[in-house]
Parts: C-alpha cells; structure tokens; sequence
C-alpha cells in the first residue's frame, strides 16, 4: 500500500507511571521545580488533564496573570475555564478554573486555598507558583505556611502541587510527599529535555529519569524503547517516492531530510554508547521493507550478532516467500547447517576485502539486472572490520562510494562504539551521517550532515500498520 507524506509526528501527551500512580491518591502534596522555560507550567496542565475527568481541577496562578498564561499558550483556551476571563470557554467545555491571586499575601492565599478545598470534593491544584509567594518571606514565616498548606491538603484529601523555580533544595522539598525535578541538557550541541523522579512517597519507582518533549504545546514523556514483535511482524506502507529519492518507509525521517535518501549517495548510520541493538534494526527493517515494496533488491552485509533468519522470517511474512527471496539476499553469512545454502544466503571466500568486494558487486549488478532498479545495499562495519582488520577495512571504505553514485543505488553503513577511526573515515565519504545515542532507555536520533535537531525514535501501529515516528525534542 502506498502512503502520502505528512508533518512530522506531534506524539500523544503521556506521564511518568510512576508519577500517574503517585498522583492518583488523594491528600498528597507534589513539588514541581526547575529553571525557568523548563516545561514546568506545562507539566501541571498535563496533570490537570489527565484527573479532570474524576476530579474538580483548579489552577492557581500567583506568578502570571490568566490573560498572559492564555496569551502565551493560547491552546490552553480549550482546555480551561478561567475566573476573570471572559469567552475563554464554555462551561461545558471546561476541565480546570484558573484563579488570578498575582495580588495576594499570604494568609490572603492560605484562605482562599482553604475555602476551595472545604468546598469541593478530592480536588486537585496546581499553585503556579509557590516560590512567587515563599520568596516575599522570611524563613520562620515560610515554613509555618508550607506546613499549613501541606497538613490541609491531607485534612481535605486534595491533591496539591507546588510549581516552584528554586534550584536548591528548601523546606518545601522536605515537606511535600512527592518531587519531580525537570532539567535541560545538551548532546553534541543539541538541547534535551529529562525530568527526575527525586521522591514519592508510598510510590515505587521503577525508573528515576525520563526524556521529554514539550512539542506541541504538550508535555510529553518517553518510555524505555523497545520492539515488539507485533510491530516487527506488521504491515509496511510502501512510501510514495521523490524524484531521485529513496524513501526511508518513516515519513518522518523522509521529511527531516527532504524527501528521504538522495540516489547514488552512502548513508553512514552511528550507533551510540549504550543504544540497544533493536534501535538501528528499526530504521534498516522501514528502510529494507520500503525499497521491497517498490521491488528493489536488498543486500545486506549484517551487523555482528544479528539474527539474519529472523530478517529472513519477517521479509517472508510481509511479502511472502517469492517476493522475499526475489529480493532479499545476505552476503558473508553461514548457510543451513545441512549444508545447502539458502536462497537468500551468498557465501564469500574472506581472502581480501577487495577480491570479496568483487563479490559483493556481482550480488548487486545482479539484483539490478533482475528487478531493472538500482539497489539498497546495508553493510555491517563490525563484521567488515573483525574480518580484515582495521586498516585493510579504512582503505576498502571507499570502494562502495563511485558505484553506488554510478548505479543510483543506496548504501547504508553501520558503525558501533570502538570503531571511531573508521567511524570517522566513513563520515568522511559519506553524503548523510545519522546517529543513534540512548538517554535514560530513550533512543533518540540525529543527523550530522546535514545538521538535525534530537528526536525520540517511536515505532508505534497505526491503521494496521507498523510505523517509526519520530518526535522533536522541543
């Protein structure tokens, strides 16, 4: 089936297990801290949302005004009913009050609080934020005020969050039941958002750390990356192609780099410290099942410890057994252990990297001649390397390079941790360098050439077919 293209992927909102569960008991008070533009306010909305159904959500602003909250997030508008502003939605519409108390002190504030959790049942408040008021105190005065505010949050089975823009640890820390600290950081340059589960009381946490995005206007977490075999053995959309382009099969990824992989060009795929092996086996099995579905041939030179039978299984699933061993072939691979080699499987003689080079471009001008279509061509550098050795493997680097710009055909080069010389090497004669890194069991994904900013790589099923989407970390 053949898909259109699209704009990029904005991922559903989601949260922390850890943190849904903490939050879904009443009488419990939460610390929301970080520095400023760190997705704080944010995060609060998405907790409003997601409890607006089973209780009364209120959000307190103490820092900035409705109207500039509004102004600012304007998709809040559907999502709010706001005291003071007028048309901001309708009341059946609305999941959450916005009360404007920028003007207040502070027994002022303790008393409103007190009013709206006497008078309505389990509600859940957001005080955004609770720094604007604790700063305006001395320390004695400040700690009375948190533990009012904490101690009537479990008298009046509310839940409570405090938003707060101190950096340090301060008494409200100790006091609350639960803090979540949300962080910035850079990799290569790139910014990346994580939070920190640093306490919740009564909660297990699994995992302390989650990556994060605030794409779209919505906060939203990232899970531990994984494949299922749902998602291995699903449908595949052959991808409608651009002029002179191979389709990567993730919209998404076609999009970041203008319409997919250039004809002719040498593709160098990183792979990170730390990156499970499934990471780059979801980009090769979209990239391998979009060019069979166009009816190119697929040759592939496998990474080391890769289960090329099961490539071979899940290309027979999609496109059955013709198709697969018309297209598919795995050169310098072991056969059956009877003896007789599998259709998809081409033997090399490992006497030279470029007498098996050779080899390697009679499979490919074959594969041409059968389908009249230049190829897709995935060469594992690791086994390339334990073969010849590092530096008959540097020079044979470049070999590839003219035939595929000749045939119009695409290699894709994989290269692992402790191989940065020939890492570097092959960037160098590469026209496209993608990476692979992990942070906190998030794969996140980023080209050097041409420059990208970080993405989340999510393989999902939508429609009934298996997709690798890729989320801006914004």
């Amino acid at each position: 089936m053949r898909g259109s293209y699209r704009t990029q992927t904005t991922m559903k909102a989601s949260l922390p297990p850890e943190l849904e569960k903490f939050c879904s008991e009443p009488g419990r008070s939460l610390l929301v801290k970080g520095g400023p533009g760190t997705g704080k306010t944010l995060l609060s909305f998405e907790l409003l949302q997601r409890f607006s159904q089973e209780r009364s959500t209120y959000y307190i602003s103490t820092r900035v005004s409705p109207e500039r909250l509004l102004k600012e997030n304007p998709h809040l508008r559907k999502v709010l009913k706001a005291q003071r502003i007028p048309d901001v939605a309708k009341p059946d519409e609305a999941v959450t009050s916005v009360y404007d108390l920028t003007m207040v002190d502070i027994s002022t504030f303790v008393d409103r609080l007190y009013r709206l959790t006497e008078e309505i049942v389990t509600p859940f408040v957001v005080v955004d934020s609770w720094s604007g008021i604790a700063n305006a105190l001395d320390s004695n005065e400040r700690l009375k005020a948190e533990e009012s505010l904490v101690s009537l949050c479990r008298k009046a089975n509310a839940f409570v969050t405090f938003v707060s823009e101190e950096p340090e640890q301060t008494t409200v820390d100790y006091l609350v039941d639960g803090v979540v600290e949300l962080r910035r950081s850079h990799i290569e340059g790139r910014p990346v958002r994580y939070l920190q589960l640093t306490k919740l009381r009564s909660t297990k946490i699994s995992q302390s750390r989650y990556v994060f995005t605030l794409g779209g206007g919505r906060f939203s977490c990232f899970s531990r990356f994984a494949l299922t075999d749902e998602w291995k053995k699903g449908n595949r959309e052959s991808l409608e192609e651009r002029t002179e382009r191979f389709s990567t099969g993730s919209q998404d990824l076609d999009e970041i780099l203008g319409g997919g992989f250039p004809k002719g060009s040498t593709v160098l795929l990183e792979i990170g410290e730390d990156v499970p092996a499934e990471g780059h086996y979801a980009i090769t099995y979209m990239v391998s099942a979009n060019s069979m579905g166009h009816g190119r041939g697929v040759v592939v030179i496998p990474t080391l410890g890769y289960p090329f039978e099961e490539g071979i299984t899940l290309a027979e699933s999609v496109f059955g057994k013709d198709k697969a061993r018309q297209l598919l072939r795995f050169v310098g691979v072991r056969g059956p252990e009877d003896g007789i080699l599998s259709p998809y499987v081409v033997p090399i003689p490992i006497e030279s990297a470029r007498e098996d080079y050779e080899t390697w471009t009679a499979v490919h001008d074959v594969m041409m001649k059968e389908t009249g279509q230049p190829t897709l061509q995935i060469t594992g550098m690791d086994r390339q390397e334990s073969r010849y050795g590092t530096e008959e493997y540097r020079v044979a680097i470049g070999y590839s390079v003219d035939k595929m710009r000749e045939s119009g055909s695409v290699e894709i080069r994989i290269s692992k941790p402790g191989m940065e010389n020939l890492t570097q090497r092959a960037s160098n004669v590469s026209s496209i360098h993608l990476k692979l890194v992990s942070l906190y069991g998030t794969v996140l994904f980023y080209a050097k050439k041409p420059w990208t900013g970080l993405y989340a790589l999510q393989p999902v099923i939508e429609g009934g077919f298996s997709k690798l989407l890729l989320a801006p970390i914004v």
